[in-house]
């Protein structure tokens, strides 16, 4: 026992594993074995594990409620549900004379009205 009252325990902190567990809330009364401290700690980091599987489980759920919400779509990078659609070349060639051809009306009908 040092003067403060404290023992240095194995980790050299005070009160050595007993202080760790009492950290962590476990209580070892009249426990000299360590084997068994080191029995009680695996049961807590057992423990420890599933909550935190559970909590990821949710953080997982509300990730996904949140995509959902925001319309992102899957990760494949095209649409759910649907292919992509490809124009051939001749169907873009009859849209772009179909453009022009109705940009040259508008243009020739301007043209008219600045005269009049």
């Amino acid at each position: 026992m040092y003067a403060d009252g404290w023992t240095r325990g194995v980790y050299g902190r005070k009160g050595g594993l007993e202080a760790m567990a009492g950290e962590l809330g476990l209580r070892f009364s009249g426990v000299e074995d360590p084997m068994d401290i080191v029995a009680a700690l695996k049961r807590e980091e057992a423990k420890f594990q599933k909550q935190i599987d559970a909590l990821q489980q949710q953080l997982d759920m509300v990730r996904a409620a949140m995509k959902v919400l925001r319309g992102d779509r899957p990760n494949s990078g095209t649409p759910a549900g649907r292919k992509k659609r490809v124009l051939s070349a001749a169907a873009r060639a009859k849209i772009s004379k179909a453009t022009k051809e109705r940009w040259a009306k508008f243009r020739a009908e301007k043209k008219k009205k600045e005269k009049a």
